[in-house]
């Protein structure tokens, strides 16, 4: 009798021609997730050399369709273009059928907590999508930033990459710390964490469900990423649940 095949979620792989150099588009795509054997993936654009997300997002739906493997698409939003952002949210869920938003708040130059991120939030949460923030980044999306929009979005379920801290350094990791452990409705992706003692930590402090693979490829290397998390000093039935558990409860919904 075989073995079964371990399933396997990546949470963030970006697709598309970046504006800053990583690419990933057509066949390369398709034999990067047969290459590591994921079971599925999220895919989010990458900033566009036109600077406007439409043509990304429609890329994203393309990639979405021709996959044969379970692909969810998160289109990416500028909160700075106001009604034409909340737009484009409500025709990606009703067109596309997309899961989630994509917001970037180095990439698109705002604060995460700035109030121009409130109808964003406030449209997707409303479509039942799910809400996935770049962190880490100074001062953009800061731990503090992140901190402060989860306290005046208390109920609405978001993930913050690289939980929050790319740094990953001295009081930083307190603050890190500090905010998922205050708000129940974040959720922590991996990509970029090279500290696996800090993922063990988080993930006897904060629950095994709250914690999600993702990779950030083609900005960071997919097998790298993974090996760190095939590595942890965990239960096997945790890292089935970083793996592909936790991805599959909040995105079949």
């Amino acid at each position: 009798m075989g073995t079964e095949r371990k399933q396997i979620i990546d949470f963030h792989l970006n697709y598309g021609s970046g504006l800053y150099g990583p690419e990933l588009t057509g066949p390369d795509f398709a034999l990067l997730m047969d290459k590591h054997e994921l079971t599925g993936a999220v895919l989010c654009p990458l900033k566009p050399h036109e600077y406007h997300f439409r043509s990304a997002n429609r890329a994203v739906f393309d990639a979405v369709n021709g996959a044969s493997q379970q692909v969810w698409g998160f289109c990416r939003v500028d909160p700075w273009r106001g009604r034409e952002a909340v737009k484009e949210i409500e025709r990606c869920r009703l067109e596309y059928g997309f899961k989630g938003v994509w917001l970037h708040p180095a990439e698109e130059n705002y604060a995460a907590n700035s109030v121009i991120v409130n109808p964003v939030i406030e449209t997707a949460a409303g479509l039942g999508m799910v809400i996935m923030i770049a962190g880490g980044f100074t001062p953009q999306s800061h731990p503090s930033s992140l901190y402060a929009l989860a306290c005046r979005f208390p109920e609405v379920e978001m993930i913050i990459t690289s939980a929050g801290q790319i740094n990953i350094s001295g009081a930083l990791l307190s603050d890190a710390e500090q905010l998922f452990r205050d708000h129940e409705r974040l959720y922590l992706e991996t990509s970029g964490i090279y500290r696996s003692d800090f993922i063990e930590d988080m993930v006897r402090k904060i629950g095994p469900e709250r914690v999600l693979f993702g990779s950030n490829a083609p900005i960071y290397s997919l097998p790298f990423e993974l090996r760190r998390i095939e590595t942890l000093q965990i239960a096997d039935s945790e890292k089935d649940l970083l793996l592909a558990g936790n991805a599959y409860r909040l995105l079949d919904t």
